[in-house]
């Protein structure tokens, strides 16, 4: 008995943990580097890294007055000392994988299909039922042609 009780739980958590990696993504398409997207591969393509410049910082003058007001605020006991806006001008995505090529953005299991624009607006939240530090990054290189990166939000430390 214990041992189809303990069967089940593993059943279960084995499902669960299998759903988690299935989940739909959000898909963040982009024709090519902007202003607000930079991205950049290692030698042998095995390795890239997304930024996205985050609305209210695209300029130098908006990061240094953001800064001072920090620093202003933590000078004041109004916000912790860790808690760093530098953190907060560029979201950070890496894809430890080369790319794939694909035909169509219909190919990829897609919860929402965005564009840079669209991930750039403040109030920005993940669809209930998507993984919310894997995205895919999809970059239309030529008509019915696109490179697909599978990617996770990199860690603030």
């Amino acid at each position: 008995m214990k041992n189809r009780k303990f069967l089940l739980l593993l059943l279960i958590a084995g499902f669960n943990f299998n759903s988690a990696f299935s989940q739909s993504k959000i898909c963040i398409c982009f024709h090519k580097e902007t202003k607000y997207i930079k991205y950049g591969v290692n030698k042998d393509s095995t390795l890239t890294s997304f930024g996205i410049t985050n609305k209210g910082y695209e300029t130098e003058e908006l990061r240094k007055k953001a800064l001072n007001e920090y620093y202003q605020n933590v000078s004041e006991g109004k916000v912790h000392s860790a808690n760093t806006p530098l953190d907060a001008y560029i979201t950070n995505y890496i894809s430890n994988r080369k790319p794939k090529k694909i035909i169509s953005v219909e190919d990829v299991n897609c919860a929402i299909i965005i564009t840079i624009e669209e991930f750039r607006q403040k109030n920005f939240e993940y669809p209930q039922g998507t993984g919310g530090s894997q995205v895919v990054f999809i970059e239309k290189i030529s008509d019915n042609n696109f490179l697909k990166w599978d990617a996770v939000l990199m860690a603030i430390e």
